[in-house]
């Protein structure tokens, strides 16, 4: 274990000891019990409300940011792509349209058909136990999807690309063409959801974000990294006692 990675345990064991973990995280698009920020200390699997928070960050970083990605870019949760693919999937009974169906997905639609999005990305679940990234990019017509497990003979979720490219008809009159998004092996069971969130970082704001090296331990201290991370946001919209003096500089920049 190298300083860094130390300094980063340190300021993790301090948070854990130091945070009321009675009540909600704040600061997100949804909140959620104090109590399920521990997994991200863990080697469970992360569930929905993980990736949400990841990719409330990402899209805080894309807000900040003043590349072609930050300014035309949307990010959608999994709840999403399980829409798209409930959607498609009862078609023939419930129309899509734009009087009929959920008015937050016409409407992303609608503004991918507009131009005021130009890439639409994304984490979704799939085969019942694995995060996978998507991207949808208008300018160049292509769908790209991740899949960390792929070296490992992992299958492709056949019916939600085909739900997408039906989605996107509605709306942009064309079919995508598919590729593969660059995305790290994973070599565990539980690590599917960093890896995908790096692959979105990568793509999206690639001269900040790298993709993980495949070892494992880098993707453990990751999860880590955005513990403290999800913290640092936190503290950046709520008020703590002076006794609680971690900085967010402190918690995201490890020396």
């Amino acid at each position: 274990m190298n300083d860094s990675d130390q300094n980063l345990c340190v300021i993790s064991r301090t948070l854990f000891l130091t945070l009321p973990w009675i009540g909600s995280v704040v600061g997100f698009s949804q909140t959620e019990s104090f109590v399920e920020l521990t997994t991200f200390l863990s080697t469970k699997s992360l569930h929905t409300t993980h990736i949400d928070r990841q990719l409330d960050i990402l899209s805080h970083d894309l807000n900040a940011s003043s590349s072609d990605s930050g300014l035309s870019c949307h990010l959608v949760g999994p709840d999403f792509f399980q829409k798209i693919r409930s959607l498609y999937q009862h078609q023939t009974t419930h129309p899509y349209n734009s009087e009929v169906g959920p008015r937050y997905i016409w409407r992303i639609g609608s503004n991918l058909s507009t131009g005021r999005y130009m890439k639409l990305g994304g984490v979704a679940h799939v085969n019942g136990n694995h995060w996978v990234p998507i991207i949808v990019d208008t300018a160049t017509s292509v769908l790209l999807y991740g899949d960390s497990l792929r070296h490992r003979g992992s299958p492709q979720d056949s019916e939600l690309l085909d739900a997408l490219n039906w989605w996107l008809v509605q709306h942009v009159s064309r079919i995508f063409s598919q590729q593969d998004l660059a995305i790290t092996n994973q070599d565990d069971s539980y690590n599917c959801g960093i890896l995908s969130v790096n692959g979105l970082q990568h793509y999206l704001m690639p001269e900040k974000y790298s993709l993980l090296p495949s070892e494992r331990s880098i993707h453990d201290f990751e999860r880590i990294k955005v513990f403290n991370h999800v913290v640092a946001q936190m503290l950046d919209t709520v008020s703590y006692p002076p006794s609680f003096r971690i900085t967010t500089h402190e918690l995201i920049y490890c020396p």
